[in-house]
């Protein structure tokens, strides 16, 4: 049996999108717990020539969503300027993301071997 490019790349995307997805979650309950504002956190940078955590986030889910646009043959959708300051957006950009992944049609993601 052929493995497909979708067998390789999607689930492990859909992995690391919902590994990070919990991180935040996970974040955001640490800062309520400590007072802390939650932005902060979002805002943060480990090093000073490093993105935000939003920034990073930013990046792992276009480079999931490109990659399937790629396999799939598809374009990916661009929606304006984004805001990712707000936590709620950003749950929403990864649910989405989750989404797209799942709804690749079985014939496209698996015509590529």
């Amino acid at each position: 049996m052929p493995i497909s490019m979708y067998r390789l790349t999607v689930p492990m995307f859909q992995r690391g999108l919902t590994t990070l997805k919990n991180y935040l979650e996970k974040a955001e309950a640490y800062a309520r717990e400590k007072g802390i504002d939650p932005d902060e956190l979002v805002a943060a940078r480990l090093a000073p020539d490093m993105l935000p955590l939003s920034g990073q986030y930013q990046r792992a889910s276009d480079s999931a969503k490109l990659a399937v646009a790629r396999l799939t043959a598809t374009e990916a959708q661009i929606r304006g300027q984004r805001n990712d300051d707000r936590r709620t957006s950003r749950a929403s950009r990864q649910d989405r993301g989750l989404s797209r992944d799942d709804r690749a049609g079985s014939a496209r993601r698996h015509g590529n071997e």
